[in-house]
C-alpha cells in the first residue's frame, strides 16, 4: 500500500470512529429532526454511472446531521478484483457528516437532489435506530446484487419497513426492462454499455415494475415525488442542492461507438467475402485477420462462461449470448485449417445456421440481442460460410 492510499486509509478509519462514537452518544431525536433522502446524479467513472443514494438524518438541536449511504467498496481491500469478479465482494454501509458528502460530490461536479420526508417523530427514530445498529462494524458488511440489494434498493427498503401507510406509484411511467434502463443510463458511454450488456443475462429483460425500477437512485427519486401517505405526498421538499446539470448536458457519447466499428466490420467482411476467392485465396493476411478475431470472440465468450458458471452474480447467469459468442470459436482461431475434420465442418454448419436464426429473429431466446451484436454476429457468420466455401473449393482441387 503506498503512502498515498496508506493516508486515505487512516482518514476514513479516523472519520468512522468519531461517527460511531457520536451516533452511539445520541440515540434520541429531538422534534427538530428531519429525515431526507439524496439521490446523486451518475458521474464521469464508469462505477458511478449510475448514480448513488443516500439517506440524511438532520438534528440541529443535538448538532447532528449525517449521511448513510450503501454499495460502499474500496479497491484497497486484498484480493478486490478477484473477489469483485466472482461476486464474493463484501460491500459495506457507510457514515459521514453532511459537509464531506456536500464536499465528495462537488468534487465530482455531480448533482445532488435532497428530498425532505414527511414522516413522525417515531418514523424519525425508528429510522435512525436502525441506521445505527446497521452502522455497527459487525452489521455493516453485506453481499451486493446490483438489481436487487443496491445503494437505493436498501433505502427504499427501509422506507417501505418504518413508514406505515407508504404507497408507491401504481405504474411505472413507462415500460422499460432492466437492460433498457441501463442503456438509458449509459447513453455517453456507449461502449461501456456493450461490455455490459454482453455479460449481462436474460433476468436484465425482465419489464420491470416500480419495485424493480428502484435500483437505479433517480428512478427512485422521480416515484417517491409521485408517493403517498393516505392524500398527502411523503415528500415535503425536492431541492437541487448541488447543481451541475449543465456538466451532465455536455457529456457526449464518442463518435465510435460500437454500431459504427461493427458497421464497418460488416462492410468490411462483406467485400472480403465477395473479393476473396478471386483476389484474396489463401491469402495470408485475410487468414491471419481471420484468426484474431476468432481468439478475440472466443476470449469474451470463456469469460460470458465464466460469469455464468463459475461466479455467485446472478445479473450474469442464463446469459444466452454465449450461444454465438462461444469459447469453440478458440479452435477456429488456433487449429490449422488443413485439420478441419467432418465433425468440425459439421459443428460450423450447425454453428452458422444458429446466427443466421439469430440475425432473422426466427431463433428466439429469453434475451435481447442488441443491434451491435447483430452486426457482429453477422461479421462470424461471413467468415464461417467464407471458411466453409474455401474448404469445399480446396477439396474439389
Amino acid at each position: 500500500m503506498n503512502l498515498k492510499n496508506c493516508i486515505s486509509y487512516l482518514t476514513i478509519l479516523l472519520v468512522s470512529i468519531l461517527v460511531s462514537v457520536n451516533l452511539i452518544g445520541q440515540s434520541q431525536l429531538s422534534d427538530s429532526a428531519t429525515i431526507s433522502i439524496y439521490s446523486v446524479d451518475r458521474g464521469s467513472e464508469v462505477y458511478t454511472s449510475f448514480g448513488h443514494t443516500g439517506i440524511r438524518v438532520s438534528d440541529p438541536a443535538q448538532s447532528l446531521d449525517y449521511v448513510f449511504n450503501y454499495g460502499i467498496f474500496s479497491f484497497n481491500e486484498p484480493g478486490f478484483y478477484t473477489k469483485f469478479l466472482a461476486g464474493k465482494l463484501l460491500y459495506r454501509m457507510g457514515a459521514e457528516t453532511n459537509g464531506g458528502f456536500h464536499k465528495h460530490y462537488h468534487r465530482e461536479k455531480r448533482s445532488v437532489y435532497e428530498q425532505k420526508l414527511d414522516l413522525t417523530l417515531q418514523e424519525k427514530q425508528a429510522i435512525y435506530a436502525f441506521l445505527v445498529e446497521n452502522y455497527k462494524p459487525e452489521n455493516r458488511k453485506y453481499y451486493y446484487d446490483f438489481f436487487f440489494d443496491n445503494c437505493s434498493t436498501r433505502i427504499a427498503d427501509i422506507l417501505d419497513n418504518n413508514v406505515a401507510g407508504l404507497s408507491w406509484p401504481q405504474k411505472p411511467t413507462k415500460t422499460i426492462t432492466f437492460r433498457e434502463m441501463l442503456k438509458e443510463s449509459m447513453e455517453v458511454k456507449p461502449w461501456v454499455f456493450y461490455g455490459m450488456d454482453l455479460i449481462v443475462g436474460s433476468i436484465a429483460d425482465k419489464t420491470t415494475n416500480i419495485r424493480d425500477q428502484l435500483f437505479l437512485p433517480m428512478y427512485l427519486h422521480d416515484h417517491l415525488n409521485n408517493s403517498f401517505r393516505g392524500e398527502k405526498n411523503i415528500v415535503l421538499e425536492d431541492n437541487l442542492v448541488a447543481d451541475y446539470v449543465q456538466e451532465k448536458t455536455n457529456q457526449k457519447a464518442p463518435f465510435f461507438n460500437p454500431i459504427l466499428v461493427f458497421g464497418i466490420l460488416l462492410i468490411i467482411e462483406f467485400i472480403i467475402f465477395l473479393l476473396s476467392f478471386k483476389l484474396f485465396d489463401n491469402s495470408t493476411i485475410i487468414n491471419f485477420y481471420d484468426r484474431i478475431c476468432f481468439i478475440i470472440v472466443g476470449i469474451a465468450g470463456l469469460i460470458i462462461a465464466f460469469m455464468w458458471f463459475g461466479t455467485n452474480h446472478e445479473t450474469t447467469k442464463n446469459n444466452w449470448n454465449l450461444l454465438w459468442m462461444n469459447p469453440f470459436f478458440l479452435i477456429l482461431g488456433f487449429l490449422p485449417y488443413s485439420r478441419f475434420n467432418k465433425i468440425i465442418k459439421l459443428i460450423l454448419l450447425i454453428f452458422i445456421s444458429i446466427l443466421v436464426l439469430l440475425i432473422l429473429n426466427l431463433f428466439q431466446i429469453p434475451q435481447e440481442i442488441q443491434l451491435p451484436n447483430k452486426l457482429l454476429i453477422g461479421v462470424l457468420t461471413l467468415k464461417i460460410l467464407r471458411m466453409l466455401i474455401a474448404k469445399e473449393k480446396n477439396i474439389a482441387q
